[in-house]
């Protein structure tokens, strides 16, 4: 008897066990689950929108604790793939920071938005480009959208769009930064042109110095003051005599790598080094002044310039990035289906500088608007 009643008293227990487990079971299929991704995000000063997956087994809601930061849809049941956030644009130059909540009834996770502090168009070093003149650089190359007509600044000096500009065409929804002499979208001179007739580029008789052929006189750079009128290309003169004519010229400038990118550092007029590590003036490859992004900050805080090796483009077809930059100038040649532009780059293993090259017009290279400082 005392056997059978512990045998009982066993399977009782058992199934109390067993009970209690679907019991919780229940519980458990009973709860919210939520997951979000991404769970931070950071966007440019400029602003965009990206999408979120949620991921839900019952309803739920969205709120920004930003009026920057909108979100849509802002609730629902279920799963969503993509809830699309938009950022505006950030007036300031401060970085801030966004937190969204994407919550059900028992619990919330946290989506983070970092937005970049807007960056001044201009760099602050002054450079000598003749006895009387001194400009300050745009802190990018110049880009441009063909879909939206819209033009900008690289948001980093050493960004460049290389493949991509084979894109190229009048409804192109992305950016390129190759551009023919002269294609500043006046007089039907458009930034997207591909011909190989070098006639078709700038008006065909003088320079673009000072006319609505050159980019920065006719068109309102998004991210550079948003006016026509604010920015200009360097002349061939003026080129020459940063590199060679202004005061300390030739411990100014070498080529480099900069965060891995290979390009041209320009030094400004009465340039203090902001740090302890080298900088050795024209020097013949691009490893000698290898800088990371942490320290070329410090290098551009103080007034640098970098000129990526952005290569070149001829008709659709892109050259390959990273051995050479071609950078126009506002001059024409004397023979007028050439223009002159600043080159440099790899020959031979050696790197090069030539700031008074020419070729046809037609060739897309790279542009680096400056402001005249006043």
């Amino acid at each position: 008897m005392k056997t059978f009643n512990i045998f009982i008293f066993t399977v009782l227990c058992c199934l109390a066990v067993v009970f209690s487990a679907c019991e919780e079971k229940e519980k458990e299929e009973g709860k919210g689950v939520i997951f979000i991704e991404p769970q931070k995000k950071n966007i440019s000063a400029s602003g965009g929108t990206f999408n979120v997956k949620v991921v839900a087994n019952k309803a739920w809601t969205a709120n920004s604790d930003k009026e920057w930061l909108t979100i849509k849809p802002a609730s629902g049941e279920g799963n969503v793939p993509a809830v699309v956030i938009n950022v505006t644009a950030n007036p300031s130059t401060a970085q801030d920071t966004a937190e969204v909540r994407f919550s059900i009834a028992e619990k919330s996770l946290l989506l983070t938005v970092i937005r970049a502090g807007k960056v001044e168009p201009k760099m602050e070093g002054e450079f000598s480009i003749s006895d009387t003149q001194k400009v300050r650089f745009s802190r990018g190359n110049l880009q441009y959208n063909a879909k939206n007509n819209v033009w900008r600044f690289a948001e980093c000096q050493y960004d460049y769009i290389g493949k991509d500009n084979e894109n190229i065409s009048a409804d192109y929804d992305g950016w390129i930064d190759l551009f023919g002499w002269g294609t500043s979208g006046y007089n039907g001179k458009n930034p997207w042109m591909t011909s190989k007739e070098n006639v078709d580029y700038g008006d065909g008789l003088q320079d673009i110095a000072g006319t609505n052929y050159d980019w920065g006189v006719y068109n309102a750079i998004s991210n550079g003051g948003n006016q026509s009128g604010m920015w200009r290309t360097l002349t061939k003169e003026e080129w020459l005599y940063l590199f060679v004519s202004r005061h300390n010229a030739a411990n100014n400038y070498s080529v480099a790598t900069v965060n891995g990118i290979h390009g041209l550092i320009v030094l400004p007029d009465d340039w203090t080094h902001p740090g302890t590590w080298a900088f050795t003036a024209k020097a013949n490859n691009w490893t000698t002044n290898n800088y990371t992004e942490a320290k070329w900050i410090q290098m551009q805080d103080s007034g640098a310039v970098f000129l990526p090796a952005a290569s070149d483009r001829y008709g659709i077809k892109f050259s390959t990035s990273g051995i050479y930059g071609r950078y126009w100038s506002s001059s024409m040649y004397s023979h007028r289906e050439y223009a002159y532009f600043c080159f440099f780059g790899e020959y031979l293993e050696e790197c090069f500088l030539e700031p008074n090259h020419s070729l046809p017009r037609s060739y897309g290279f790279s542009v680096r608007l400056v402001q005249d400082v006043k």
